[in-house]
């Protein structure tokens, strides 16, 4: 027994030093790996492919490569840290009233990440919020435009995003007064989330402004049946009386 512990420790040792030498491995074929395809990705830009570059050009360009990699890798986190700093920055304003700080903040972090949906969509609010406190209407209606290309660069980026197209429907039918446009968004949030109730209020409104009475009668008919709170099915039914009698 007393050779057991010495010989359980030298055993230990050995699957160590093994899995060591594993990990070393796979970090180097990895990095080789990440090397390759950097080299290619510069030889495209140069126009040619990695089969037709000279062997001593792939050497220039690996040593670059090892040479600018910490520097890069330096860069692509400042700029993610500034992104996170910048949207820290829009929440508190934009928690404090502040919404046309908040557009410029989300922005800014929209123009380093520019495929994330949910930085536009939050422009997209912001800049619809900020239209309210101008008082010029050119001004006020670049803000609102500004919005509305907001909105529909969050709904490409994401189709399936009720809260972007229920803004853009908001902002066309109620500030833009497009109706048509808005009946557009609010036809695409209703096949992502048919039971949006908002939107169906916002849909009803739209049809009354293009005249559409009878059909918004029946989207108010649609939300006093379907609505999930007592209030929502009291105003449906309320407004579709008022439109009765009118017509």
């Amino acid at each position: 027994m007393r050779g057991f512990a010495p010989k359980l420790l030298s055993s230990f040792l050995t699957l160590f030093a093994a899995v060591i030498v594993l990990c070393l491995v796979l970090v180097l074929s990895s990095c080789a790996q990440e090397n390759r395809e950097m080299v290619e990705n510069l030889l495209d830009l140069e126009g040619q492919s990695y089969d037709e570059a000279s062997g001593e050009r792939i050497r220039e360009l690996q040593s670059d490569i090892s040479r600018y990699r910490s520097r890069v890798n330096d860069a692509i986190s400042g700029l993610a840290n500034e992104s996170n700093a910048r949207r820290m920055l829009a929440i508190e304003y934009m928690n404090n009233g502040m919404f046309a700080l908040a557009m410029e903040e989300f922005e800014q972090a929209a123009a380093v990440q520019t495929e994330n949906p949910v930085l536009f969509y939050y422009s997209g609010v912001t800049a619809a919020r900020a239209a309210k406190a101008v008082a010029d209407a050119d001004e006020r209606l670049e803000l609102l435009e500004r919005a509305e290309w907001m909105y529909e660069r969050a709904v490409a980026l994401r189709p399936n995003y009720p809260d972007a197209w229920y803004g853009l429907a908001v902002l066309q039918v109620f500030e833009l007064e497009d109706a048509e446009a808005g009946l557009e968004a609010l036809r695409e949030l209703r096949n992502k989330e048919p039971q949006h109730i908002e939107g169906r209020f916002v849909e009803a409104r739209a049809l009354v402004m293009l005249d559409r009475v009878q059909e918004a009668v029946e989207v108010y008919e649609f939300i006093a049946r379907e609505a999930p709170r007592p209030e929502q099915r009291e105003a449906a039914r309320r407004n579709a009386s008022i439109l009765l009698q009118g017509a």
